[in-house]
């Protein structure tokens, strides 16, 4: 396994990842959220790499904590995130309020594929390699 540091602020970490669109590649912070079932970017982030609404694949319902949201769902060409690279990765696009705007949220489904472990103590992931 491979060790990568998170950055601690309060009692949240993030970290950093990318994903590629037909429009190019953005980068951007996520905040690694053990309690959403989704990885999710804003609206800004896949815009940004050429993504519509048009283009969703689906929708998804989300519980956020303004309540039940219907968010669709694109297929970016890879997403990387903490040295592991998954093609054709599912992402839900949605913004989250206020100062949370520029974040996106690590979810489950990429936290399971890593096979990754949090050591929120020291302020790290593992995963495989």
């Amino acid at each position: 396994m491979k060790t990568y540091n998170l950055k601690k602020i309060g009692s949240l970490l993030y970290t950093t990842g990318a994903a590629k669109g037909k429009g190019g590649i953005v980068n951007f912070t996520l905040l690694a959220d053990t309690g959403s079932t989704y990885t999710i970017l804003p609206w800004e982030h896949l815009s940004s790499i050429g993504l519509e609404s048009l283009m969703a694949e689906g929708e998804t319902r989300i519980t956020t904590a303004s309540g039940i949201v219907i968010a669709p769902q694109f297929k970016v060409e890879w997403f990387s995130c903490c040295g592991l690279l998954l093609d054709s990765f599912p992402v839900v696009a949605h913004t989250l309020p206020d100062q949370m705007s520029r974040f996106g949220i690590l979810g489950m489904d990429y936290l399971r594929r890593a096979k990754a472990k949090i050591d929120i103590f020291n302020a790290q992931v593992k995963v495989e390699e």
